[in-house]
């Protein structure tokens, strides 16, 4: 929460934009993840970055069935 926090706080500023506490919030970070697409997708990243998504074969699936037998 902390990196995304960050990146939000330096993609405002690199526009010019004021940030506010409040703008930094939780409950803000939040609606905005709901609503913006591309904050979705740098939060998704710093997830990956950080090891909390790990992309897994679904054995449900051909590719996973190949590789469980």
């Amino acid at each position: 929460m902390v990196a995304l926090k960050r990146w939000a706080a330096k993609d405002a500023s690199e526009k010019g934009q004021i940030v506010t506490e409040s703008d930094l919030s939780d409950d803000a970070l939040f609606q905005r993840l709901q609503d913006d697409v591309r904050f979705r997708s740098v939060a998704t990243e710093l997830l990956q970055r950080y090891g909390y998504l790990v992309p897994r074969v679904n054995p449900i699936q051909n590719l996973g069935r190949n590789r469980l037998c």
